[in-house]
């Protein structure tokens, strides 16, 4: 790949670095840094992945990392780690796309959920609402985004499938609570489902995205009809949320190579288990009266 600049050149504890900067791709907007580090009998890399509107500021935060002997992390790149000399390629299995429509059954169950937290009340059936909307709406977005319209990744398909069905079972949580029915059994899991791979797709970082803004604007309105003195303990928890975005946003440029789309995976993803976990905290404000009147928990 071109180099963009003449390398620089940096002494640490451990010696000299040479920091280059080449294009991840043709075209691309995104750009690679390498820190190498020679020894006997061999070197060490360490690869960050940037973009240009942010490669002056991160080279000038790697360099000053690598003369105190730390290796940083800056907010507008992603560090994928040492390299070894010369990386072996990768070989894998290609899956065929599976049609949205096979998951139309699971995609129905919590549809409603849409509609009841709007109409849910404070406390414990509004927690339950939150969970159910915030679910069902993480996997319509990941299968509104499919890259070919009405087929998703297999991987896709697997983390909407879990969206879903966690989705239904907290909707089904919503009618008991409302028909003042006591608690039977644990309540469903209260946290998002985790990818169960590494890389997201750009298809999946945009469905991921779309859900983010949509909970950040969810919560923010909730926030704007509490009493002032219960909205400031959130503001901050809010702005964390915000950054999560403006990492991403930094990140984000048409052509991602993967160290780039693991990087704006990795924003989104604590963005989505803060504001999943705000909108949930938001909720329960007055639980304690709305479990005695109720005599119901989540």
């Amino acid at each position: 790949m071109r180099a963009l600049r003449e390398k620089r050149t940096v002494t640490g504890p451990r010696g000299p670095w040479d920091l280059f900067v080449t294009e991840a791709g043709r075209g691309s907007a995104a750009v690679h840094i390498q820190a190498v580090h020679a020894w006997y009998p061999g070197e060490e890399r360490l690869l960050w992945t940037t973009t240009l509107t942010c490669l002056e500021g991160t080279l000038d935060e790697i360099e000053d990392g690598l003369a105190e002997g730390r290796v940083v992390q800056p907010v507008g790149a992603f560090y994928s780690g040492a390299r070894d000399r010369e990386p072996r390629p990768l070989h894998g299995f290609v899956h065929p796309d599976v049609p949205v429509a096979a998951l139309e059954s699971i995609r129905g169950s919590a549809i409603d959920a849409y509609e009841v937290v709007e109409a849910a009340s404070r406390g414990t059936v509004r927690y339950a609402a939150w969970n159910a909307y915030t679910l069902q709406l993480y996997g319509d977005n990941l299968l509104d985004n499919a890259e070919v319209p009405g087929f998703v990744a297999q991987d896709t398909v697997e983390m909407a499938a879990r969206l879903f069905s966690l989705a239904g079972l907290w909707l089904e949580r919503v009618h008991l609570l409302r028909a003042v029915a006591p608690s039977s059994g644990e309540a469903p899991e209260n946290t998002l489902p985790d990818w169960r791979t590494a890389t997201r797709s750009h298809a999946q970082l945009a469905g991921m995205r779309e859900t983010l803004e949509a909970l950040r604007t969810f919560v923010a309105y909730d926030l704007a009809h509490h009493p002032a003195d219960s909205v400031e303990r959130f503001d901050e928890r809010l702005r964390e949320v915000d950054e999560r975005l403006d990492e991403a946003a930094m990140l984000w440029i048409e052509r991602q190579p993967a160290e780039l789309r693991r990087g704006i995976g990795y924003a989104l993803s604590i963005g989505l288990d803060e504001a999943y976990a705000l909108g949930q905290a938001v909720a329960r404000t007055g639980l304690v009266t709305q479990v005695a009147n109720s005599g119901s928990e989540v």
